[in-house]
């Protein structure tokens, strides 16, 4: 496989394009879009099949939009749900002092930690 990403690198490589003028010849672009499938479905990233392609990841994805394996990811991870238990069952100290700062840099200081865990489930 990498094999066939070399070989089609040389090709793009080869190109006489004008940048962003001409667009990459069908039949090429249905190849990398057939290796681009091929390269996902056996779990290696498209960063990767780019950087050696020389073709950026957004254009890889574009060429195969409606493609299973570029779309979704074939990596498959194991969840375990725990049952949500209510405020009395958690061990905390309801007093304790808790500052929540957001992704965003909001900053909530002075909160029980009952408090700083009923505006996390709020907020998300």
């Amino acid at each position: 496989m990498r094999r066939k990403a070399k070989a089609l690198r040389h090709e793009v490589s080869g190109l006489s394009r004008s940048r962003c003028t001409e667009p990459y010849p069908v039949d090429l672009r249905r190849r990398i879009a057939d290796l681009t499938d091929e390269w996902v479905r056996s779990g290696r990233s498209l960063g990767e099949l780019s950087r050696l392609l020389g073709i950026r990841p957004t254009t890889l994805r574009r060429w195969c939009e409606g493609r299973v394996a570029v779309r979704t990811s074939t990596s498959l991870v194991p969840v375990r749900v725990k049952e949500e238990r209510s405020h009395s069952e958690l061990k905390v100290d309801p007093v304790a002092q808790v500052v929540v700062v957001s992704p965003m840099g909001w900053r909530l200081e002075g909160l029980s930690a009952v408090e700083a865990i009923a505006v996390v489930r709020t907020v998300g």
